[in-house]
């Protein structure tokens, strides 16, 4: 499964570089603390979980599937989502 090799690795700059606490971050996505922590825990989220970081924390998916940077989307590419 080439596109979830290093997929807990991306989740968890992801977690570190927004900087907010398990929480916030539950907040942030609609899921509950408990199961952010289980993702951490070494779990495969479901694609829901994953595209929920790309709506509310504007993550790239390139990034989120394949590990190429930038990590986050640029101010006209949150424009475009948003539209939709």
């Amino acid at each position: 499964m080439f596109l979830m090799d290093g997929l807990l690795d991306r989740i968890r700059i992801i977690f570190d570089t927004v900087n907010m606490s398990g929480a916030e971050f539950a907040n942030a996505t609609g899921y509950t603390k408990k199961t952010i922590n289980t993702f951490m825990d070494n779990t495969i989220p479901p694609v829901e979980f994953l595209f929920a970081l790309v709506e509310y924390l504007h993550i790239k998916p390139d990034f989120i599937f394949l590990g190429l940077e930038p990590v986050f989307m640029t101010s006209a590419e949150v424009e475009k989502l948003s539209q939709k």
